[in-house]
């Protein structure tokens, strides 16, 4: 794909891994995220600590370009769509209700993860459409911790995969990844202000990597 897109085919249908950390359905103009944590900086900010603003605002105009560029009529959010509820009003909440009025004809769909707990259903219920523990569509089955299912393929977040990449002179470096399983994915986390957890995948798994604008196919690990 020319915007570093990778093809892959799971529970019989073609998808796109995107270098935003986005997994694409063409087929049903559905995009699949995890973890934005809107809201994380703020609630740092609120503790004293000095993280600088613009995170929400860049997050968003990552899914404005995702939804131009791609035409998509619906978001698929695999929990922590927030980082913690709201004490009262907040800036990324009032950014997030502008930016949904701009984006009106889109469908929203939130899987509550555990940092929604105290959120979901109640805060921004008029921008998104909250399921508490899951959601279905087609073949796939939207959580946020990873599993599997009996009857469907599982799409889940909440570890935030990386991997360690190492190049020469022991060079290395840390890059988030879609694992994929025989039964189920782990998605990277969507938001820019996230960390990130390390994995143990097995022969069986793929891994995708998001760096320099592409998504790239890792080898078969070999153990």
């Amino acid at each position: 794909m020319t915007d570093g897109s990778l093809s892959v085919t799971c529970a019989g249908e073609l998808l796109l891994l995107h270098p935003d950390r986005a997994l694409l359905w063409p087929a049903q103009r559905t995009a699949f995220i995890a973890d934005l944590h809107l809201g994380k900086a703020e609630v740092f900010r609120r503790s004293g600590i000095p993280i600088p603003e613009g995170h929400t605002h860049a997050d968003l105009q990552r899914l404005d370009r995702l939804i131009a560029d791609h035409g998509l009529q619906r978001i698929v959010l695999l929990g922590d769509f927030l980082h913690a509820a709201s004490p009262g009003r907040s800036t990324h909440a009032d950014q997030f209700t502008q930016w949904r009025a701009r984006q009106a004809a889109l469908k929203f769909i939130v899987v509550a993860g555990n940092h929604d707990r105290r959120a979901a259903g109640r805060e921004l219920a008029d921008s998104v459409e909250w399921h508490l523990h899951e959601w279905r569509a087609g073949p796939f089955l939207c959580r946020h911790h990873p599993g599997r299912a009996e009857d469907a393929y599982v799409l889940s977040g909440h570890i935030h995969p990386v991997v360690f990449l190492y190049g020469s002179h022991r060079e290395r470096t840390r890059v988030p990844v879609c694992w994929m399983r025989t039964d189920h994915a782990v998605l990277p986390s969507f938001g820019s202000f996230t960390g990130g957890g390390d994995i143990e995948p097995t022969r069986s798994d793929q891994l995708f990597a998001f760096a320099a604008n592409r998504v790239w196919r890792l080898p078969a690990i070999e153990r």
